[in-house]
């Protein structure tokens, strides 16, 4: 009888570890499916990957105790008390304008929505070990223009979309100190157009298009340390490598001219490269006012790493025309923010998020251009929390604002005001199983 209990108990116990693994590979396939990638940030780093974070505009390295823990500090992991599912999406409505000062006109980024989603799985073994498994958007952009813009012979298109696939694990030392890490594996997809001056060069009648598609993957790795230093703050460090993504893909040029070549147009193979930076991120939490929690976090970004992009052709039918190797400069700084988090419990069932956050820019004004229209910015962000139980309901708001920007470049065709503001609304759900 005791045996037969004994196989009922693992019957029911491996039914139930089956069924959380079946949620979230479910919610995983429908964050794969849903992800689209017309984004903006720092260079090209994201905002919002976990919604109670988005709240708080991400100020939540020493303070973030639910399976988002995985990205913001995979150390915490370990004060996910139960194993935890954690969903959602951020929604963006961006607006970006560029006022020439070339022909003293204003043109509008032609995208101007995103959506942002994200999935986290932690499994809590014991008090002291959790294995977590995450699917997140880190690094993205796409920004696309009119065909007759001024700088429409450097970029009228260009996107970067990266998806992160995160397995983790954490472990308590002792009551005050905690360490994880884990793997980030990248899959990455590039495409980029800019129009041809066959016009200008008087070799057409009308302009050609250049264009480039490629996808890599390369794999980085992430660690965390979680200290706590008395019962009402707490210190925590992350640490995210450097990855140097290597996209193959084609190069194409279309609307040749006849004599050129022996048609009007030309495909080869290509290689290109995208930097993602190294993260260090410093974050101290409080807990001293009774209901309510504050975060302030430090974030670095070697972005100084970013000098060139090369896009390298297999062949070229004039090496003239289109030459085999094409060296975009850029020259970035190091970039980062300062932010700030508070967590206002109001009683049992609502809470509310508040953040603040500055961002430096990497862009050095000398190279911006508007292949990563990227300028220093604040955001603003606030949102409601509903918890019931073991279920946690959050509706993240935040703005994003640059004040305009005036852009004096060497590169000059896209020199004017840039203006920019993002409105994000973000919905996501905790599930304690």
């Amino acid at each position: 009888m005791n045996s037969l209990n004994r196989r009922n108990n693992f019957k029911n116990k491996r039914g139930k570890i089956m069924s959380k693994k079946m949620v979230f590979l479910l919610v995983c396939a429908v964050v794969i499916i849903s992800l689209p990638y017309h984004l903006y940030a720092e260079g090209y780093a994201l905002y919002n990957l976990g919604s109670d974070a988005g709240g708080r505009a991400e100020a939540v390295t020493s303070s973030v105790n639910d399976a988002s823990a995985i990205w913001f500090n995979p150390a915490r992991m370990v004060e996910v008390n139960k194993s935890n599912l954690v969903a959602g999406f951020d929604y963006m409505l961006i607006d970006l304008s560029i006022k020439s000062i070339a022909d003293n006109k204003t043109y509008d980024m032609t995208d101007d929505n995103a959506f942002l989603p994200h999935a986290y799985y932690v499994y809590t073994m014991n008090e002291q070990l959790a294995l977590g498994l995450g699917i997140n958007t880190p690094f993205g952009l796409n920004v696309e223009y009119e065909k007759t813009v001024p700088w429409r012979y450097t970029v009228t298109q260009n996107s970067l979309e990266i998806m992160n696939i995160m397995p983790a694990a954490a472990y308590r030392i002792n009551d005050k100190l905690s360490v994880g890490g884990g793997l980030m594996i990248f899959l990455a997809d590039a495409e980029a157009h800019k129009q041809y001056p066959w016009v200008a060069l008087g070799m057409g009648s009308v302009d050609g298009e250049v264009a480039l598609e490629g996808d890599g993957t390369q794999i980085g790795g992430m660690a965390g340390v979680s200290y706590m230093m008395n019962e009402y703050e707490t210190l925590s460090l992350v640490y995210r490598s450097q990855m140097r993504i290597e996209l193959d893909g084609d190069l194409s040029l279309s609307q040749i001219p006849a004599g050129l070549h022996t048609a009007s147009s030309y495909s080869t193979g290509a290689t290109a490269n995208a930097v993602i930076p190294d993260t260090v991120i410093l974050g101290l939490a409080c807990s001293r006012i009774e209901k309510l929690l504050l975060e302030v976090n430090l974030n670095w970004r070697n972005w100084d790493d970013l000098t060139t992009m090369t896009v390298e052709a297999d062949n070229t039918f004039n090496s003239l025309l289109l030459p085999k190797q094409t060296v975009t400069t850029h020259n970035w700084k190091n970039g980062g923010e300062l932010v700030i988090g508070a967590l206002h419990t109001i009683n049992e069932t609502w809470a509310m998020d508040y953040g603040l956050m500055y961002s430096k820019t990497p862009v050095r004004e000398t190279y911006a251009t508007a292949e990563i229209p990227d300028t220093s910015y604040y955001l603003v962000s606030a949102g409601p929390v509903y918890t019931r139980g073991d279920l946690k309901v959050q509706m993240p708001l935040a703005y994003l604002d640059n004040f305009k920007k005036d852009v004096n470049s060497s590169a000059g065709q896209a020199d004017g005001e840039w203006d920019l503001s993002v409105f994000h609304i973000g919905l996501g759900v905790s599930w304690n199983f």
